[in-house]
């Protein structure tokens, strides 16, 4: 089963070498490797062509976002699945075996994750780490239990099925990978391997942990394609529930968000349009008090609430 690797690169000199290192380190071989160099002005592309591995590809475009990136892989690749990885995280050695093995073992799935570490801290980001490789009965479910799900260089997803649903939204700059991994689970199961076969490295620059929270803060794109997805009668009616209150906690979470930067009357009128967030009434009512708050006395008691979380 042949597996293409796409990773997107922008300005990665600095750490395309990790990443790729640990692509050819795979115990898994049968794969190909498709760099798409997005429009970089430093030394990526003499980087990538520097391999001499004939399973290592390099292509070239206009600076178009992640989301073109990756999409350019996937039209160019020749393996039934891709595996995604970005230019400054890598994987374990046995991550490709992992997730082919686990693809063979479920047929149907359309996609397979695992979990994976925080460079910095080292931690295990999603808390089900124990037990054997499961399709999730969901996957909404699934990430509000762990707060956490699918990630960007933990996936191996079935070609075909991400090229019908859209492949990845163009001109999101934040989120664009949540709205893919929900458009998948709307469409067929997902298995999931509790074992951590990838690191996020969060410490590099231009990740959206180290950029300030202006640069980045967007309305979710996941909340639109819902509605589009429901509206169009494309989500199996018993997903509505859960896949209702995962968009739920990513509006909140966009509002508190714009209350953190002073933008109150922006979360007011979230709060006032999403009809969908009054089914937490007490929630809604507490982010709609707090519009009314000055940004310093908002962000003491978002301080004051962290500090005796931390300690009880």
């Amino acid at each position: 089963m042949l597996v293409s690797v796409v990773i997107p690169a922008y300005n990665a000199e600095k750490h395309i070498r990790k990443s790729l290192g640990s692509v050819l380190a795979q115990t898994y071989t049968e794969f190909e490797v498709i760099v798409v160099d997005d429009g970089s002005m430093d030394q990526t592309s003499d980087i990538v062509r520097s391999y001499t591995d004939p399973r290592v590809r390099l292509v070239q475009q206009p600076n178009g976002g992640v989301s073109a990136a990756r999409n350019q892989g996937v039209e160019l690749a020749r393996g039934d699945w891709i595996a995604f990885i970005d230019a400054d995280d890598r994987w374990e050695p046995t991550f490709l075996e992992t997730v082919v093995r686990t693809a063979r073992k479920f047929p149907g799935v359309v996609a397979v994750f695992t979990n994976f570490r925080d460079s910095v801290t080292g931690r295990v980001m999603i808390p089900a780490k124990d037990g054997e490789a499961r399709v999730l009965e969901s996957y909404f479910s699934f990430v509000l239990r762990n707060k956490q799900g699918m990630w960007s260089s933990c996936v191996l997803v079935h070609r075909e099925t991400l090229r019908r649903i859209g492949g990845f939204p163009i001109g999101v700059t934040h989120g664009e990978d949540l709205d893919t991994w929900a458009r998948l689970a709307w469409t067929g199961p997902i298995a999931y391997v509790p074992e951590p076969l990838a690191t996020y490295h969060t410490e590099t620059e231009g990740s959206a942990m180290k950029m300030p929270l202006e640069k980045w803060l967007c309305y979710p794109s996941i909340a639109k394609t819902f509605q589009e997805w429901r509206r169009d009668g494309k989500i199996p009616e018993w997903m509505l529930f859960d896949s209702e209150a995962y968009v739920r906690k990513h509006l909140f979470s966009y509002v508190r968000s714009l209350l953190k930067i002073g933008r109150n009357v922006e979360a007011r009128q979230t709060l006032l349009n999403e009809g969908m967030l009054r089914r937490n009434l007490m929630v809604y009512i507490m982010h709609l008090l707090a519009t009314y708050l000055p940004n310093p006395v908002f962000r003491l008691l978002v301080g004051i609430r962290k500090y005796f979380a931390a300690i009880l």
